[in-house]
């Protein structure tokens, strides 16, 4: 059985671009179809639909989209003198410029359908009893789904999922699922939502990042990020 969950009432959250570009459905590039790292984690794995990314926790939502910024030790040791002389920012820096190109955003969704809770151990299991879904995923040597590749790096495996999961219907042939919950790698608890193109949502509030945000700070001091 899939088992089936809600978004908390309060909203999930979202940090990237303005808006009106950021939190509209796109389909993924289909160039991306065959690469191991193309697309993000629950995308269309044929590109038929957009996915949108949301988090229970404004500060997931920060680990997640500052995770690639993390200084190297041994390289930040390697450039530090270098970077300074030439009057660089540093090795885990995060430019003014970061904060004044992104905001905020806190949504909540409009008699949205259940979500898929792919981290659930009995959704793993009837994951794994389809037939169908497993000769699919055969392809991409996968002969178990398990927690380890629903949060591996190979996207191609779970955009396959994505995509059957997208693809059911209920009894009248309407969609089953607005979307997916899963955990995020990063960290225990990490709780993330993917949005199938189609569920509605309204937005609740929208806020320029602030250098005192008291969660980009949290997550800057786990990082060993310096904000500017």
């Amino acid at each position: 059985m899939i088992v089936e969950v809600y978004p908390p009432g309060g909203g999930i959250w979202h940090v990237g671009r303005d808006v009106d570009v950021d939190l509209t459905y796109r389909p993924v590039d289909r160039a991306d179809d065959d690469n191991p790292r193309g697309g993000n984690r629950y995308d269309s794995y044929s590109g038929n639909y957009g996915t949108l990314y949301f988090a229970t926790d404004l500060k997931v939502c920060y680990c997640e989209t500052l995770a690639r910024l993390r200084p190297n030790p041994d390289l930040a040791e390697l450039v530090e003198e270098e970077w300074e002389s030439s009057h660089k920012m540093g090795p885990g820096s995060l430019p003014a410029d970061w904060r004044h190109t992104r905001v905020e955003s806190r949504v909540s969704l409009v008699r949205p359908l259940p979500f898929a809770d792919v981290a659930h151990v009995e959704t793993i299991v009837a994951l794994n009893q389809d037939h169908g879904l497993m000769a699919g995923l055969a392809r991409f040597d996968v002969v178990e789904i398990d927690l380890g590749n629903l949060a591996g790096k190979d996207r191609r495996v779970t955009r396959y999922i994505a995509e059957f999961l997208a693809a059911a219907r209920d009894d009248e042939n309407h969609p089953k699922y607005s979307g997916i919950r899963y955990l995020s790698r990063l960290g225990e608890g990490f709780e993330c939502w993917g949005l199938f193109e189609g569920t509605e949502f309204e937005l609740v509030e929208r806020r320029s990042i602030e250098k005192n945000s008291a969660e980009l700070l949290h997550v800057a001091r786990l990082y060993g990020i310096t904000i500017h």
